[in-house]
């Protein structure tokens, strides 16, 4: 959930764009024109982070994080 971590996560690969998740918190990092980005998670958040998704536009690569209301 860092940028040190991305940046791991990008040595493993050679890919332009990495999704990753399990931490419940959507965020972004862009290194050297590439990115890892965890979408969040529309569960119930942790540590008090809001209950959120991402979309992805996959020829631009631009990612847009919505927040959700609560449902529940």
């Amino acid at each position: 959930r860092n940028y040190e971590g991305a940046k791991q996560i990008l040595q493993l690969t050679s890919k332009p764009l990495v999704a990753i998740g399990h931490s419940h918190v959507g965020d972004v990092w862009t290194i050297d024109n590439r990115k890892v980005f965890n979408p969040g998670s529309i569960t119930k958040g942790r540590r008090g982070s809001p209950r959120s998704y991402a979309t992805l536009d996959p020829e631009s690569r631009k990612i847009d994080f919505h927040t959700l209301e609560a449902l529940w």
